[in-house]
């Protein structure tokens, strides 16, 4: 909780684009360790990491393509704010286990028909907007 606190409030006071996206990337990271330290499973952490970096992958791409190159200044007022983390108070996260059961419902056999139709769904919009969207349409840069 330390590191999610810490990580929240480097963000706050980041400036350059790159290193909020940097620091988002590293927020999803530690919340879904989080997350699988809690549920003990690793389906579900895996699919927010694999889809919170898939977009922050392309937000990363697309604003590096148009930033300039600009030198990285570390700001020495971060200093008090790493010594000081250690000192803060610890918070227990304690979770019943009986919730998570209801998690573990969305995968019983009566639906299982709804998801093999939202899987497929989610495939037909993928397929389609990268057919919509061709390089020599939507340039990221231009020349």
């Amino acid at each position: 909780m330390k590191m999610i606190f810490l990580i929240s409030i480097l963000f706050m006071t980041s400036t350059q684009p790159i290193t909020m996206i940097l620091i988002l990337i590293l927020t999803t990271l530690t919340i879904s360790f989080l997350i699988y330290l809690q549920m003990k499973m690793t389906w579900f952490p895996m699919l927010i990491i694999i889809l919170m970096l898939g977009g922050m992958m392309i937000l990363f791409l697309y604003i590096t393509s148009l930033t300039p190159n600009k030198k990285f200044i570390w700001s020495n007022k971060f200093l008090p704010l790493i010594m000081f983390t250690p000192f803060l108070p610890t918070i227990k996260l304690n979770f019943n286990s009986n919730n998570f059961h209801t998690i573990s419902n969305l995968l019983n056999n009566n639906n299982t028909l709804m998801l093999t139709f939202i899987m497929l769904y989610l495939m037909i919009t993928l397929l389609t907007i990268t057919n919509l969207i061709h390089s020599s349409f939507v340039p990221l840069k231009s020349n």
